[in-house]
């Protein structure tokens, strides 16, 4: 199988505490914390809660990050998300109805510029960073999956529905062949007959 890159780190969340305390980087009101969490979570169920103090605190823990620290942190949630819309617009891959419904929320508000913090703003990015590293687990086996297609298809010719049956099919063949092969290193190298029929005893 193709192989990727590393994932892309995650942000701390929750975020670290300071032994000192430290200047808010930004001031959230409740009900729009708890509106970004709700998204959040219609994305992904399992996401860890955004509360004020949380989302603050990441704030706070962020802006004291090197310049090119932080803007590839950033950099690097959201380059996910190229990946997402490519899987959306793929007419070769059939994603699953809830899979686009929960894709189309995520990309929506990436697309905001007047979400939890305004894109304008200095910190404006981080919101859709926690945003992409909160819900990316929803989506993480299928992009993978996806990614592995893509890799499979430029090694075919033409461009059509028919390469994913072919991928499937390729991906299925080397279970198998795992399997077996796990069969094989399992089962014993020479296979003797009972020790009674070997050695008679009177």
């Amino acid at each position: 199988m193709a192989f990727y890159p590393a994932a892309a780190p995650r942000l701390p969340f929750p975020p670290p505490t300071f032994a000192d305390p430290q200047p808010c980087a930004i001031e959230l009101t409740p009900a729009a914390v708890a509106r970004f969490d709700a998204l959040v979570h219609e994305v992904n169920p399992d996401a860890p809660r955004a509360d004020p103090d949380r989302v603050e605190c990441l704030a706070t823990w962020f802006s004291t990050l090197p310049t090119d620290e932080a803007h590839a942190l950033v950099e690097q949630q959201l380059d996910r998300v190229g990946d997402l819309g490519a899987m959306l617009a793929d007419r070769d891959w059939a994603a699953d109805a809830a899979t686009c419904v929960r894709a189309h929320r995520l990309l929506d508000y990436i697309d905001r510029d007047d979400d939890l913090i305004d894109d304008r703003e200095p910190l404006g990015l981080l919101d859709d960073a926690l945003f992409v590293d909160l819900a990316w687990p929803a989506f993480a086996v299928e992009i993978e999956e996806y990614l592995d297609f893509c890799d499979f298809r430029r090694g075919c010719r033409g461009n059509d529905a028919a390469h994913c049956d072919a991928w499937r099919q390729a991906r299925l063949s080397e279970v198998a062949a795992w399997h077996r092969n796990v069969a094989r290193q399992q089962a014993p190298y020479l296979r003797f007959p009972p020790p009674h029929s070997l050695f008679r005893i009177s």
